[in-house]
């Protein structure tokens, strides 16, 4: 919505979908990205049953074999037949990368427990296939009487993890990322689960980069937590004021998505000779 309004308006209005011109012959970043979370939350999910009976905190030392087990089971799932590449690409994966990925998945369990998660008594909510009666529901962010246009602005979403300390009241959410990300995204997460009903709630929001094996706090950019929020809901008024007095119109640099709806390029034409 930030980024262009048109765009916006194309894919989460009239439901469109960019192009695929032909199907990938090699692991892209996005289908990495998407093995990895699903290793992660199996590994989770064997964790769970595993420590079921603890009083205290999980075991985060991951035997290897653990994690081998949980890429073989993705790997030749039904599910992933159609995603995987079946050539030269599958060796590469498992000559190669399977050894960076295990590490990785190691070494991020390794900073939950330097996070001392490891010693509390915690609940784990890893995401599922299918979202929870919670994340079914939309919430509201900002009610209609908030901006000149009326829109009431609704929110829902599935965080990666979820892991709460019940007896201190504080609240972690983790997004998997083995590319870009926004700090933006944490926050409507953290207003999703938490800060909507309770602003006073303790949460604190973490990207997993997993291929450099850093945890990276939302960059507050020296303001209080409640401030950023603030200036995030003025942000989407600014943006729906502007679509209210002016559609959903492409922005000053638009960029190449959908070409031949937006006809992006001779747009900018105009633009430059004005």
């Amino acid at each position: 919505l930030q980024n262009n309004h048109f765009e916006y308006y194309l894919k989460h209005q009239a439901g469109l979908k960019e192009h695929t011109d032909q199907i990938k012959e090699e692991f892209s970043g996005k289908l990495l990205g998407i093995i990895i979370h699903d290793i992660i939350t199996t590994v989770w999910n064997e964790l769970i049953v595993s420590n079921s009976g603890l009083l205290f905190g999980y075991n985060f030392d991951i035997p290897e074999k653990i994690i081998h087990k949980a890429i073989d089971r993705i790997l030749s799932s039904p599910d992933y037949y159609l995603r995987l590449p079946h050539n030269y690409a599958l060796i590469y994966f498992d000559k190669i990368l399977r050894f960076f990925i295990v590490q990785a998945v190691k070494i991020f369990f390794t900073q939950l427990a330097n996070l001392n998660l490891d010693k509390k008594k915690i609940d784990v909510f890893p995401e599922k296939e299918y979202s929870t009666a919670e994340e079914q529901e939309y919430k509201i962010l900002l009610n209609a009487g908030e901006n000149p246009g009326g829109f009431t602005v609704r929110i829902k979403g599935r965080a990666d993890l979820r892991i709460e300390v019940p007896e201190e009241k504080h609240h972690y959410i983790f997004d998997y990322k083995t590319g870009t990300y926004q700090d933006e995204q944490l926050l409507f997460y953290e207003l999703f689960y938490y800060l909507l009903e309770d602003p006073t709630l303790q949460v604190d929001s973490l990207f997993v980069d997993v291929f450099n094996n850093k945890l990276k706090k939302i960059n507050y950019r020296k303001k209080s937590k409640s401030e950023l929020l603030f200036t995030l809901q003025q942000n989407i008024v600014e943006h729906l004021t502007h679509i209210y007095q002016n559609g959903f119109d492409l922005q000053k640099k638009p960029v190449g998505w959908f070409p031949e709806i937006t006809r992006a390029d001779v747009y900018q034409l105009n633009k430059d000779k004005l």
